[in-house]
């Protein structure tokens, strides 16, 4: 069930980070795992992501590379890291 019936059950996902975020304000990230994701490299720390981003970043996305592009052209949000302290920019979503 949608936590907002005014937007489809994929948009829960808002709602859901909202919540873990007010509750787990110890954590420095969270993370958002779509149910379908596969992790093919169970060595690869989530701290690396960060680290080569860079710790100033707000908001870490995934992208999908589209089969015959030489590039990555496609935001991903099934796989996600998000600053705890930044709870507005998921609420103007």
């Amino acid at each position: 069930k949608p936590f907002n019936n005014q937007r489809t059950e994929m948009w829960s996902k808002i709602q859901a980070l909202l919540t873990v975020m007010k509750q787990h304000k110890q954590y420095a990230w969270v993370i958002w795992i779509d149910d379908d994701i596969v992790i093919t490299n169970p060595t690869i720390r989530l701290e690396s992501f960060i680290e080569s981003c860079g710790q100033n970043k707000e908001l870490i996305l995934s992208a999908d590379q589209l089969a015959g592009s030489p590039g990555y052209s496609q935001i991903n949000t099934g796989i996600f890291l998000i600053k705890n302290r930044r709870l507005e920019i998921i609420r103007h979503l």
